[in-house]
Formats: C-alpha cells, structure tokens, sequence
C-alpha cells in the first residue's frame, strides 16, 4: 500500500491539519496511469475519495479536496485508513 502522511500548516488543531492519504486502487484512461486516492483529514475528521489522481503527492491531493474534487466516504475510521497511516508513518 502506498501511503503519504502530512501537516498542512493550516491552523484548525493546535497541530495543525494531518492528512494521511493512500492508493485504493488504479487505472489507465487517455491520459495515463491514474490512481483512485482515498484520505482522512485525521484534524477534521473528513473522509474523501478522489476518483482520478494523476499525480499522488500532497499538492495534487490538497488541490482536489480544496475545490471539492472528492466524494465523502463514510466508513472511516475504520482497518483500510489505520494501515495508511502505519505505512506513512514508516515511509
């Protein structure tokens, strides 16, 4: 699994805003390779799915859930989000 955790500086905890994000699952379309990217906004307690990311890093995942460019997910938390943060965290 691969998993990305980070602060964004933005100011809604003491902590700032973590999010842990990883790779559900993946695809080609015309474009390229994309990857269907799942997060937790673990300061918010938002859970998304982003249907097509081309790019996984930071930027790209913030620009998607700043416009809204996700779906809610609600089953979070829950094992598939708790593994995410176990590999970000290593990474």
């Amino acid at each position: 699994m691969k998993a990305i955790k980070f602060n964004t500086g933005r100011t809604y905890t003491p902590d700032g805003q973590i999010v842990v994000a990883w790779i559900h699952s993946e695809g080609e379309d015309e474009f390229g390779e994309f990857a269907v990217v799942r997060f937790f906004d673990m300061s918010r307690n938002i859970t998304g799915e982003i249907s097509s990311l081309h790019f996984f890093n930071e930027s790209q995942i913030m620009r998607a859930y700043d416009n809204g460019y996700y779906k809610s997910v609600s089953y979070m938390p829950g094992v598939e989000e708790e593994k995410a943060v176990a590999v970000a965290q290593t990474a």
